[in-house]
Formats: C-alpha cells, structure tokens, sequence
C-alpha cells in the first residue's frame, strides 16, 4: 500500500469509530423555539433543528435566527435599492457636504 491509500484507511477508520461511539464536537444550546432549536458547535457554527411542518419550520427559523435575518434583510435592502438605481450612497449625493 502507499502511503495516500494507508491515509485513506486511516481517516476513514476514524471516522467510522468516531461515529460508532458517538463522539461529537462539543454543543451549546443557545435558543430553543417549539420543537426548534439553535446549538453551537465548538467552532462557533451554528446548527439549526427544525421539525414540523414546512409552515413552523419558517417560523422557528425566522424566530431562531432573528438577528441574523434582521441583519441581512436591512443589508440587502439598503444595498439593493440604491444600486438598483444606480444611486452611489456617499454622503455627498444627497447634499450632506
């Protein structure tokens, strides 16, 4: 065998026991909505749990991840609507200078 084969056997044996034995990165719960909830891993990444219907998914997703959808929404709108227009949004196209 070479040695990328025996990497090969090696990464997928691990793998393999790592999900025999149940091992996991480490999870925090941060919001729990319904039968929804929110954890994070220890690389700060963000795990979304939905179950219901397709209606209470977007409501726990919209509930869980309020600040993000907040944020993106107010992101893509403000940008949206001016480049659209072909508006550039320094301060001295609206008289402020």
């Amino acid at each position: 065998m070479r040695i990328g084969e025996i990497s090969l056997v090696m990464v997928s044996c691990l793998i393999l026991a790592t999900a025999l034995i149940g091992v996991s990165p480490c999870k925090e719960l941060i919001a729990r909505y319904g039968e929804g909830y929110l954890e994070e891993d220890c690389f700060d990444n963000q795990i979304l749990h939905l179950k219901g219907s397709p209606y209470e998914m977007g409501y726990q997703q919209g509930i869980l991840l309020r600040e993000g959808v907040e944020k993106m929404t107010h992101d893509y709108v403000d940008k949206l609507i001016f480049d659209m227009a072909g508006i550039d949004r320094s301060a001295s196209d609206f008289g402020m200078m």
